[in-house]
């Protein structure tokens, strides 16, 4: 507002040799130019008190939710984590009773890792083409990217159960000895899962 004051100033000094209408014009051009001013700065100080207050709101939500339900995430992490790193020994697993309780006490993104998991496992079944190219050591598209979904589920899961962030290529590192020559791939499907993942929470 520093132009407004200096036109007061010119103005204050200059009045005699103005006219009465223009003074009334340039008076009422500042006034509505302040207006407008304070208008706008109010909305921003809404917007930004009412983002603040969503982010508190939120964490204060996630925050009572695990300490609430703190030892059944635990088991749904746990049974995750062992569907990953135990492949060939998770018969026990009931998937349907984890799918279950993992959209039960999974976070917002969790649950919409999941469902994006679930609705790529659907799209693969119906069109056996899909994904199915095959990459080195026979492995294909398809397994890349459902390795790249669970890890990323279990990667979210920790987050709901500790507040601490492990992100999904590090998980990967840990369990695949090959990770190097697929590091690529995985960067790739995390990138695409992460903007589709943006796309449904906004939904």
């Amino acid at each position: 507002m520093d132009t407004a004051a200096s036109t007061l100033e010119y103005l204050a000094k200059n009045y005699k040799s103005i006219g009465l209408s223009t003074l009334i014009i340039i008076f009422l051009v500042i006034a509505i130019l302040f207006i407008l001013y304070i208008f706008i700065t109010m909305l921003q100080k809404k917007s930004i008190n009412n983002h603040e207050m969503k982010n508190s709101r939120q964490i204060q939500i996630e925050s009572y939710f695990r300490e609430l339900n703190g030892e059944n995430q635990f088991k749904i992490f746990d049974q995750w984590m062992r569907a990953f790193t135990h492949m060939d020994e998770n018969k026990n697993i009931d998937v349907k009773e984890l799918i279950h309780d993992t959209l039960i006490y999974g976070s917002d993104k969790t649950t919409a890792l999941l469902a994006l998991y679930q609705n790529y496992i659907f799209k693969t079944s119906k069109d056996k083409d899909l994904d199915n190219e095959i990459l080195l050591d026979g492995i294909t598209h398809k397994e890349i990217k459902q390795s790249v979904f669970i890890v990323s589920i279990i990667s979210s899961l920790k987050f709901d159960l500790t507040g601490y962030k492990t992100s999904a290529l590090t998980l990967m590192k840990s369990k695949f000895n090959d990770y190097n020559e697929f590091e690529a791939y995985y960067k790739h499907y995390i990138k695409e899962i992460d903007k589709e993942i943006k796309v449904q929470i906004k939904e």
